[in-house]
């Protein structure tokens, strides 16, 4: 396949703003040279990487769209979602309606869990599923499934994986974060 080199920076440029990049994570940036095959030029591309969570949370996957869209990319995913005005929001900002989100999600806020939910990562090809993990006191979603970067492969689009966990409250560390805020 041949690629332009002004499309192969235009992936590059997409893949470094796309919102929620693996999962969004804060992780330590790797960079490494590639060459470009068309060109011989040689550029820098860089990869965020997940660190591996320090507790897997016992959560629920309530919901997982592993092509989603996100209507309000610029905001900061929500933290958590106690009640049905939440989950409205969350329904309006994430889910287009392929697959639809079902009582799940409702039924575990009537069972006094929280959710947390948002794009667990955005790339070149979709999570298969998602975990919640506590990373360094922040709680987020973790992608499963995303398989690494392929040189050979540029992607045209990001795919959004979307996903929506019902968690215990008590489950949640004390004083941790969610997803950031």
């Amino acid at each position: 396949m041949y690629v332009r080199r002004s499309t192969s920076i235009l992936a590059v440029v997409l893949g470094l703003f796309a919102p929620g990049c693996a999962g969004g994570a804060s992780g330590s940036d790797t960079t490494e040279p590639t060459t470009d095959t068309t060109t011989g030029d040689e550029t820098t591309t860089t990869h965020l990487r997940v660190p591996p969570p320090a507790e897997v949370l016992d959560a629920e996957l309530v919901y997982f769209d592993p092509d989603g869209t996100d209507e309000r990319i610029a905001d900061p995913p929500d933290g958590l979602i106690t009640d049905q005005a939440g989950l409205r929001a969350f329904q309006q900002r994430y889910v287009d309606g392929e697959p639809a989100l079902d009582a799940a999600a409702s039924q575990a806020l009537a069972g006094r869990k929280v959710l947390i939910g948002g794009v667990v990562s955005s790339g070149c090809f979709p999570a298969t599923r998602a975990v919640l993990g506590d990373i360094s006191g922040d709680v987020r979603l973790i992608p499963v499934g995303v398989p690494d970067d392929d040189p050979e492969i540029a992607c045209v689009r990001a795919v959004n994986s979307i996903a929506l966990v019902a968690v215990d409250p008590a489950e949640l560390p004390a004083g941790a974060t969610v997803q950031g805020t």
